[in-house]
């Protein structure tokens, strides 16, 4: 809250505080934020060698966040740490935990390391992951596109709690998308429960939800501005963008 000025004024060196004391006792959320704070040069000097860092430690306390950020890392060459495999390799790793926006990252660096389908249909075996495998059928990953057969999986994924899987079928009954009819309340109701499991891309959709009223009698701009915030915390980009709007 105070990284972000949400119900507070932004103050970074109050932030960077807690989030030492926090990392100094390896908290790995806080690892992850110090990570994100140090990357873009907020309340200290950027230094890629410390981002690494922090994202390192974080990932090996299996913050799943963090796991995608080290293996972008990787990918991007930060700190002069280029290296494709690497990076798609931490990136299945975090894709396994259910986070959302390492899946979308997963299915997206197949071509960058010429992964072929039947690569990532063993990866997804080794896994055992129905939203990775709802994620592949849904963009024709090695498969051919099935749109229902990823809503079928993504409901399995779901009835055992997962968090990127209650998020993609939420947006489903959003958008009234693979042969489900359009359930505003429907939506809100699984974000909601893969928000308040810690899924980034949940909580920015609770945010535009509360913005524009979807599924509730009427918008609610500080419930906006709240998960607007645990998802930029979380390292949503969209998120941190709205709360500057």
């Amino acid at each position: 809250m105070l990284a972000e000025g949400i119900g507070l004024k932004q103050d970074y060196t109050e932030a960077l505080c807690y989030l030492e004391k926090a990392a100094h006792q390896e908290h790995p959320n806080a690892l992850c934020v110090l990570g994100f704070m140090c990357e873009r040069g907020q309340g200290m000097a950027a230094n890629e060698r410390k981002t690494l860092e922090y994202y390192k430690r974080s990932a090996q306390k299996g913050n799943p966040a963090a796991m995608r950020n080290y293996a972008l890392c990787h990918h991007y060459g930060t700190g002069r740490t280029k290296n494709d495999r690497k990076a798609f390799k931490l990136m299945a790793r975090a894709a396994a935990t259910g986070f959302n926006l390492a899946i979308f990252s997963l299915v997206r660096s197949c071509s960058v390391v010429e992964i072929s389908g039947v690569d990532f249909l063993i990866i997804i075996i080794k896994n055992k992951n129905n939203t990775l495998q709802a994620t592949m059928y849904e963009g024709g990953q090695g498969v051919g596109r099935n749109e229902r057969r990823a809503i079928e999986l993504y409901k399995q994924a779901a009835a055992r709690g997962c968090p990127s899987a209650l998020c993609n079928l939420g947006i489903k009954y959003e958008r009234g998308q693979g042969g489900l009819f359009a359930d505003e309340k429907k939506a809100l109701e699984l974000y909601r429960e893969a928000a308040e499991a810690g899924e980034p891309a949940a909580q920015f959709n609770m945010g535009v939800m509360y913005l524009q009223g979807k599924g509730m009698d009427a918008p609610d701009m500080w419930q906006a501005c709240e998960w607007y915030s645990r998802s930029s915390l979380s390292d949503h980009k969209n998120a941190a963008v709205n709360l500057g709007k």
